[in-house]
């Protein structure tokens, strides 16, 4: 929790001392420690029509964040929610991805279904849940909020595995569907 609290006071600060601006340049240096600051500086980019700055910003976090951060998936869609206002979809697209691969959840998977080649990245997306029940080390950690990593608990597993069966089920039967 101190290290929410420090993130807090750093976000007051800099709002205060040199608003927007002075967020998105400290947002770049300590990253590391303080990784939802890039989310406050793309939410107030987004609230103030600054829809490329946040864009650009939120694909920086991106570039940058580890990929087990769950942090990422709330600035990959407010990244892909400036990238729709600039009709940027294949950018829009990426983040919708890059947010099922750092936040494994069902609305996130079901999002990637509105992509484009939705077929292969959904195959993907099922091999890669796989990997995380395959590899899952119990690890439950962390109270600092903003360092939350993705974590899944036995029965979370085991639920992720039925239901990627159903999904693999209910895909054959909607290709006979449609063909017949």
């Amino acid at each position: 929790m101190d290290g929410d609290r420090a993130g807090e006071l750093l976000l007051e600060a800099c709002l205060f001392q040199g608003g927007i601006r002075c967020l998105c340049v400290k947002t770049k240096t300590v990253y590391i420690q303080h990784p939802f600051l890039f989310k406050h500086a793309c939410e107030y980019l987004l609230k103030e029509n600054k829809d490329s700055e946040c864009e650009k910003l939120g694909l920086d976090a991106i570039s940058v964040l580890p990929d087990n951060l769950i942090i990422r998936v709330d600035i990959a869609d407010l990244t892909a929610r400036a990238s729709i206002n600039l009709k940027h979809l294949e950018v829009a697209y990426k983040c919708w991805e890059i947010a099922f691969f750092s936040d494994s959840t069902l609305n996130n998977y079901l999002r990637l279904f509105e992509l484009p080649n939705y077929d292969n990245i959904t195959k993907k997306a099922a091999k890669f849940v796989e990997t995380l029940i395959e590899n899952f080390d119990g690890n439950i950690s962390n109270n600092n909020k903003q360092m939350r990593k993705i974590v899944f608990l036995e029965m979370i597993k085991i639920l992720l595995s039925f239901l990627m069966e159903c999904m693999i089920i209910f895909m054959k039967n909607v290709k006979r569907t449609i063909i017949t």
